[in-house]
């Protein structure tokens, strides 16, 4: 690949301008950042009404953009303890997309302060997994308490990149030439003393050779537990050392990361474990090949409304698989059921009630004769207690467990605390006191004005005041800070 440097060491200039050729890469990469594919889709989050009973907390959060989707399944544990399980989730979410969209504004230079970050803190340093420096980094900048998964996925060009810690789940279905079969009735619990496996694999509750059609699992990503539904979490309590270095080093050697390439009309399917415990992967299946027939004219004309149905029935699905059982029935085999049975030996009947949320996605191509005007719109459901979102293609909307932000929210913030994070690791540290003190000042001469918004449900208020004090206020009330801690290096 051609670079400005290449020319210098060569010991002389092409006929062309560098500085063109530069340029015109740098087009080129725009052009394919925003013309050739992206996600459209739609998300839904929920409560079982026997969780609900515990708490009426929704410890789930989900953010679903063009480019970026993510979940992230916080403890509701720490509810006992008097924290909100809720709060750090979404933080970590909203964190994550201002080191995106961070990233997005200069590659190089993130990528740089991100390798001096991980190699001053003696964590290994690999250059793709950007998602993983991201994550680790949000997850720095907290500053709720509590305990969550993550699971973030980020499309760029045909490559979709992964990072995961914890039990969430995404699986990538791709049509194929497979005609659909009838899908058997999930087995009834007959015996629970005698039961065995269905087929040694949780997720699966029919034999590897048995071919579904229709869309079939190309990909997914791998779950981290340290036992049976004690999953991988990223934990900030105040019984931990919750020292930048500390939180950097717990989450980056908790992430797993993985690259899948992906084709125009691929279904991401993303979820908490309130979904991929109680539905077994050929019912999923079988939810996308039905809804794909049943509706395949509304997927031609408009996608984002397939998956809206999709995503539905996969939750109420779900919903119904939680249930207790009824007086005189037998109880349903699931993956929760399934993988206690496996991998500790215990007999539990039906599914899991808990926080459920589900996004569908499909691989768009903005080149494509599919339609995608759906706005991006909340609702408010009447059939359960919840929200779910349809959202486009559209690269200056961020959706946020419901709540629609501009991109104007994030961008003017992010060239700022650029310059804090480059200039902090740059310079000797000899010098790292008075650089944060020309930080300080450079920061409080700043103005971040938010353009007035109006959304359905919300009301982005103009902000006039100096970072660091800086506040976002959505519907009249406090959301969150931007810059909470300056002397912070992460």
């Amino acid at each position: 690949m051609w670079n400005f440097a290449s020319e210098i060491v060569c010991g002389c200039f092409q006929n062309d301008n560098p500085i063109q050729r530069l340029i015109d890469e740098v087009n080129e990469l725009n052009i394919r950042k925003y013309g050739e594919l992206s996600f459209v889709g739609a998300a839904v989050s929920t409560q079982h009404r026997l969780k609900q009973q515990k708490s009426g907390i929704n410890a789930d959060a989900w953010l679903v953009s063009w480019n970026l989707l993510g979940v992230a399944d916080g403890v509701s544990s720490v509810e006992s303890e008097g924290y909100d399980p809720s709060q750090l989730p979404q933080e970590l979410l909203r964190n994550c997309i201002e080191l995106c969209n961070l990233r997005e504004s200069n590659r190089m230079r993130f990528d740089s302060a991100s390798e001096a970050i991980f190699r001053e803190h003696e964590i290994p340093y690999i250059s793709y997994e950007f998602l993983k420096q991201i994550v680790s980094r949000s997850c720095c900048n907290c500053t709720s308490y509590g305990s969550t998964t993550c699971l973030l996925c980020f499309l760029d060009g045909n490559q979709l990149w992964i990072t995961n810690v914890g039990d969430s789940q995404l699986i990538i279905l791709r049509p194929s030439n497979y005609h659909t079969c009838e899908l058997p009735k999930i087995p009834d619990i007959s015996d629970s003393s005698i039961r065995k496996p269905l087929t040694g694999n949780s997720r699966c509750r029919l034999p590897n050779n048995v071919i579904i059609g229709g869309y079939q699992i190309v990909a997914r990503s791998e779950v981290q537990q340290h036992f049976f539904n004690c999953p991988y979490q990223l934990t900030i309590m105040p019984d931990l050392d919750c020292s930048s270095e500390e939180i950097l080093k717990r989450s980056a050697n908790s992430i797993q990361s993985l690259r899948v390439d992906v084709n125009v009309g691929d279904m991401i399917i993303m979820g908490t474990d309130g979904i991929f415990d109680n539905i077994f992967d050929e019912d999923m299946i079988d939810i996308a090949n039905r809804a794909e027939k049943n509706y395949s004219n509304i997927y031609y004309h408009n996608p984002i409304l397939l998956a809206d149905i999709i995503a539905r029935e996969l939750v109420n699905f779900a919903l119904k698989a939680a249930d207790p059982v009824a007086p005189g029935c037998k109880a349903k085999v699931t993956p929760f059921s399934e993988g206690a049975l496996i991998d500790v030996n215990r007999h539990i009947e039906g599914g899991k009630p808990d926080d459920i949320t589900v996004i569908v996605a499909f691989v768009h191509s903005n080149n494509s004769t599919n339609k995608t005007s759906t706005e991006p719109a909340i609702h408010r459901m009447n059939d359960y207690i919840g929200s779910s979102t349809k959202f486009n293609d559209d690269p200056s909307v961020y959706i946020i467990n419901g709540q629609k932000f501009s991109s104007s929210c994030f961008k003017e913030p992010f060239s700022i605390l650029d310059d804090f994070f480059t200039k902090s690791h740059s310079e000797d540290t000899g010098n790292t006191c008075s650089n944060e003190a020309n930080n300080v000042n450079h920061l409080q001469s700043h103005t971040l004005k938010l353009e007035t918004q109006n959304y359905t449900g919300l009301n982005i208020e103009s902000c006039d005041n100096p970072v660091p004090h800086l506040e976002v206020k959505i519907n009249g009330r406090k959301s969150f800070k931007l810059f909470q801690h300056l002397k912070k290096k992460i």
